[in-house]
């Protein structure tokens, strides 16, 4: 649930949040790297995404006990158990990414379509795969249960926008786009989820 958000508040924070790389000449003069570098609108957006997971699965915990437990951890919490001392700042989850010595160097998603001239690579996986199959996932399950989700939705229509897709239609999940693995694209409610759950027990 934490690995989609990861990703996902990054790259709005860098493309749109920081300023909206369409207004920007050249977008980027270089690579950027992707986790040394997150900046303050990076951090504010993995954190905005980190406390609405957290809602989801402390609703999903009231609605099916024991199917979440204690699992789902905020986002700088589970860095820490997944990074250990590689990362020597756990103050923020940008600090995370900037002091996380395995995360050092890795670039962003961008294309360099001409010398000093890169662009976001909206094919990459941080959006073919962690938007359909992470953060619309998450935001569907909290459709299913009423939790709502601003700054999901931001971020979605956002990247869909770019992305020329429509995962989002007026507030709502929508079937008919692809790809997506969402509970409502299998025709799953949330009592099928429920029985579900209570089948695994």
């Amino acid at each position: 649930p934490t690995n989609p958000i990861m990703h996902s508040g990054r790259v709005y924070g860098l493309f749109s949040a920081s300023g909206y790389w369409r207004d920007r000449s050249p977008p980027f003069s270089r690579m950027v790297n992707f986790y040394d570098e997150c900046d303050e609108a990076s951090n504010e957006w993995l954190h905005r995404l980190d406390s609405e997971n957290q809602e989801i699965a402390k609703r999903l915990e009231e609605i099916i006990p024991g199917c979440v437990g204690d699992s789902v951890l905020p986002i700088n919490q589970y860095l820490k158990w997944a990074y250990g001392d590689d990362i020597s700042d756990h103050s923020s989850a940008g600090a995370c990414y900037r002091t996380n010595k395995p995360f050092h160097g890795v670039g962003s998603p961008l294309l360099e379509v001409a010398p000093g001239y890169w662009v976001p690579d909206f094919k990459s996986r941080y959006f073919a795969e962690d938007i359909p199959f992470g953060l619309l996932t998450n935001r569907a399950i909290a459709e299913l249960i009423g939790v709502p989700t601003p700054n999901m939705d931001t971020v979605i229509e956002w990247a869909q926008k770019e992305m020329g897709k429509k995962w989002l239609v007026d507030g709502k999940v929508n079937v008919d786009e692809t790809p997506q693995q969402t509970p409502q694209a299998l025709g799953l409610t949330l009592e099928d989820l429920k029985k579900m759950y209570c089948h695994h027990l």
